[in-house]
């Protein structure tokens, strides 16, 4: 049951934390254009936001999702950082727990 959770509780923060960053980045590339018509990506590549001009006065934006293969090695590398933090906090609450029971006993 332990572990189940752990995976759970890891693959779900992971998804927060990729899907929070690619809004973020996004933000960041639609507040760092200017004037002219541009094409940014961000994410390595995962997420893409373009400006151009529609007709004269009007501008018109685009932005998504440009390749997968961008957001799953953000999601990949969320998940290995989100692991070793549960990890860590496991082992921390068991020697936690192993120094309390030592000091009962002695």
């Amino acid at each position: 049951m332990k572990k189940s959770l752990l995976v759970v509780n890891t693959i779900v923060g992971a998804a927060v934390l990729t899907v929070v960053t690619a809004a973020a980045t996004l933000l960041f590339l639609m507040l760092s254009t200017g004037e002219e018509t541009i094409r940014r990506e961000g994410l390595f590549g995962g997420v893409f936001f373009q400006t151009r001009e529609v007709r004269p006065g009007v501008t018109g934006a685009e932005m998504g999702v440009d390749s997968i293969a961008g957001i799953v090695g953000v999601f990949a590398i969320f998940v290995v950082l989100m692991l070793l933090v549960q990890l860590t906090f496991l082992v921390l609450k068991q020697y936690r727990a192993g120094l309390i029971a030592e000091r009962a006993h002695g």
